[in-house]
């Protein structure tokens, strides 16, 4: 079964790094260069995951969050930053991020995330069901 993710990346080698990892660990990726281009390709698709910068050309990360939010609030965020600041984490997780990930990216370590939040997100579903 293929996971939905949505990546939201300014950085093109990091975007397309990240779509390649996934994808080869059987994850179906739609990428986005800004925080409108990820608005965007929300469009009522519900992704499983959604990686979010927090620093984008257009808008704040935690801009492009508060939207998401109310585009697709059963999707799981999960902030990525270079600049990891307490202020930011904490307005993120306010906000309904589920995690975050500092740069430079550990694959692996990121890989063990999105799995959790993907099992996480599908017993939530589960349990809705009961």
């Amino acid at each position: 079964m293929s996971h939905d993710v949505l990546i939201i990346e300014d950085e093109r080698a990091i975007r397309e790094e990240l779509a390649d990892f996934l994808r080869e660990e059987g994850f179906s990726c739609v990428l986005a260069a800004t925080g409108k281009e990820g608005i965007d390709r929300v469009d009522g698709r519900d992704f499983e995951a959604i990686l979010l910068d927090v620093r984008l050309p257009d808008m704040t990360g935690i801009e492009v969050l508060e939207r998401l939010r109310q585009l697709t609030p059963e999707s799981h965020v999960l902030i990525m930053t270079a600049h990891p600041s307490v202020d930011t984490v904490v307005a993120a997780l306010r906000l309904g991020a589920v995690d975050y990930v500092t740069k430079p990216l550990i694959l692996e370590e990121l890989l063990q995330k999105i799995r959790r939040l993907i099992e996480f997100r599908a017993q939530q579903m589960e349990i809705q069901w009961y």
